[in-house]
């Protein structure tokens, strides 16, 4: 049997390569976060990669940029591909900052208090981090305050030395699979109204059709 191809789905202009990617299209359309989709790719010394999403300052750290690889569920070799990825990524030497990139799986169920993965690169490795969506009130004055959405860390990151993403084996990834294969509820947290709206927004959005006709 052969594999199951997602459904090219047209949103904003955009004809992006599955239902997922458009789904989470919406949800930062509803939290009023800016994106861009596949804007640029990168020919890195592990091979070319064009990341999914770019988010403007979703990565808390200095503002920076977030990038935004929308998997699903993630095997070995392709979470290997990412990890190395955030390592090789441009960096901004004006900034104290470094590449992030954000694994998105499949959009939560409203209400469920999420954390999700974000790979951090890091001078001497890559750091695997629990994250969730919160807002931040950010302005010049009362009158023009905003809610501006990035990712907050969760607890205290696991990280990894560059030199070991080449011994890392299918056995050696089952000891890290919890932070990629999915999203991790955490019933602890308090979860916030308008996360969970977005993620309703997202997960009821109806697309008229993909590229193959197909109806959702």
């Amino acid at each position: 049997m052969g594999a199951i191809k997602a459904i090219e789905t047209e949103y904003k202009g955009h004809l992006m390569r599955s239902r997922l990617e458009a789904r989470w299209a919406v949800f930062f359309d509803a939290l009023g976060i800016p994106w861009h989709y596949e804007e640029q790719g990168y020919e890195l010394p592990s091979g070319r990669y064009l990341p999914d999403f770019r988010i403007e300052g979703g990565a808390l750290v200095g503002s920076a940029d977030l990038w935004v690889e929308v998997k699903g569920k993630l095997e070995h070799d392709a979470f290997v591909k990412v990890v190395r990825a955030a390592y090789e990524l441009p960096r901004d030497p004006t900034r104290l900052t470094w590449p992030q990139v954000l694994l998105l799986c499949e959009v939560p169920e409203p209400g469920d208090p999420t954390l999700m993965t974000r790979i951090d690169a890091r001078p001497d490795g890559v750091a695997l981090q629990r994250v969730r969506w919160r807002g931040f009130l950010v302005g010049t004055s009362r009158a023009n305050t905003r809610r501006h959405y990035s990712t907050e860390p969760i607890g205290d990151p696991e990280v990894f030395p560059i030199a070991d993403l080449d011994r890392w084996t299918e056995a050696h990834t089952i000891g890290i699979r919890h932070w990629a294969d999915g999203n991790l509820i955490d019933f602890t947290l308090q979860h916030d109204r308008e996360v969970a709206a977005a993620h309703r927004a997202a997960r009821s959005a109806r697309f008229e059709h993909g590229q193959s006709g197909a109806m959702l």
